[in-house]
């Protein structure tokens, strides 16, 4: 497929935009002293504290908005939809600790609709059982990604290294980090196989056999799929357990009554139905983005897991195929104009892992 010169220039000035955008300045610096305050009584709704980004963001919103695409072909369009994403990304950040955040916020991300409340709802007021979780030995956790990426011919580094979260990949580093002196349970290592090896990974290789690193990299609006993609091969797997869909939903109480309330009574609100450590989490995770959290209002990205993992279920029930979600990190919306492309189709299709509990030569690992 050729393409043409402009096209090839947007793609580059878009991609090193997307490169200098970073969501951190959106995470509070205060979060461990805020949370010890709330834990203890001190305080009931946070003042949260930002650090100023170190991107000049009215240089790099003047560069985006620069780019002129007025040709109404399929790559026009996707090229223009991804101008217009950055720059309301950009405007989000811009906007952290100021009063319009939220509804820059919604812009991006939109709002929960009454039916997935209703399904969030759902999900929490089912009995809970906490699975019974069976750790494993560092050197097999090693073992199990090495064995699945070789499997799929991905040559990534696997590194233990001082993170925040327990594990991290960058696809586009090649890079999988564990968390040191962490122990991981057998469930969350298979779902990190088939998450973040088998959506993530699978999507932005795909994506880099393209011409234009749009699809390595994201189009507007891919995050959904692609978070509901994650979930929705968990649960083809049989990886999804209560706890996670739990959590999802938890995500979107807490965006839905962060519009309305302020910290602590939507703490009080989910403290219904997870203990307070949680509760704490997920009210902080919706009131991202203010300084004071009194306030009505917060960061709605959370409302893109569940909402995408239904989006996902009911694009492959209507006959949606699942191989088409792979040609790189690409929206459901996107596929049938991709299709009008005639692009080379997609090389890795996650049909298969090697999972502990589910494959002999993981298994065997456990018993050398």
């Amino acid at each position: 497929m050729r393409i043409r010169k402009d096209i090839l220039e947007a793609d580059k000035i878009f991609n090193e935009a997307s490169k200098n955008l970073t969501f951190s300045s959106i995470n509070p610096t205060n979060i461990n002293a805020a949370k010890r305050k709330f834990l203890n009584n001190s305080i009931k709704n946070p003042v949260l504290k930002y650090e100023i980004p170190n991107v000049n963001l009215l240089e790099l919103r003047r560069k985006v908005s620069s780019v002129n695409l007025d040709e109404k072909s399929i790559l026009d369009t996707f090229m223009i939809e991804k101008q217009e994403d950055i720059i309301r990304k950009i405007d989000l950040i811009n906007s952290v600790g100021c009063f319009d955040f939220t509804e820059r916020s919604i812009k991006l991300y939109g709002l929960p609709n009454k039916i997935l409340v209703d399904k969030a709802h759902e999900i929490l007021n089912q009995k809970y059982v906490k699975e019974p979780e069976k750790k494993i030995l560092s050197k097999d956790v090693v073992f199990a990604l090495k064995k699945n990426l070789k499997e799929f011919n991905l040559n990534y580094k696997i590194i233990k290294e001082d993170i925040v979260s327990s594990c991290n990949l960058e696809a586009s580093q090649k890079k999988i980090s564990l968390k040191k002196k962490s122990r991981f349970s057998e469930l969350f290592i298979n779902r990190l196989i088939v998450h973040e090896i088998g959506t993530h990974a699978f999507r932005y290789e795909n994506g880099k056999q393209h011409k234009l690193s749009i699809f390595a990299n994201g189009f507007a609006n891919y995050l959904e799929t692609e978070e509901g993609l994650a979930a929705y091969n968990e649960e083809r797997f049989n990886l999804l357990g209560q706890s996670f869909l739990r959590n999802y939903a938890g995500r979107v109480l807490a965006v839905n009554y962060a519009q309305e309330f302020g910290f602590y009574k939507t703490f009080k609100k989910l403290n219904k139905f997870f203990d307070k450590k949680k509760a704490f989490q997920l009210s902080l995770r919706a009131k991202r983005g203010l300084s004071d959290t009194e306030l009505a209002g917060g960061f709605t990205k959370d409302v893109v897991y569940l909402r995408g993992y239904y989006r996902v279920k009911n694009y492959i029930g209507k006959g949606g195929k699942l191989k088409d979600l792979y040609y790189g990190k690409i929206g459901i919306e996107d596929v049938e104009l991709i299709k009008k492309l005639r692009l080379e189709r997609p090389k890795i299709i996650p049909d298969k892992f090697l999972l502990f509990g589910q494959d002999k030569t993981i298994d065997e690992v456990r018993s050398q």
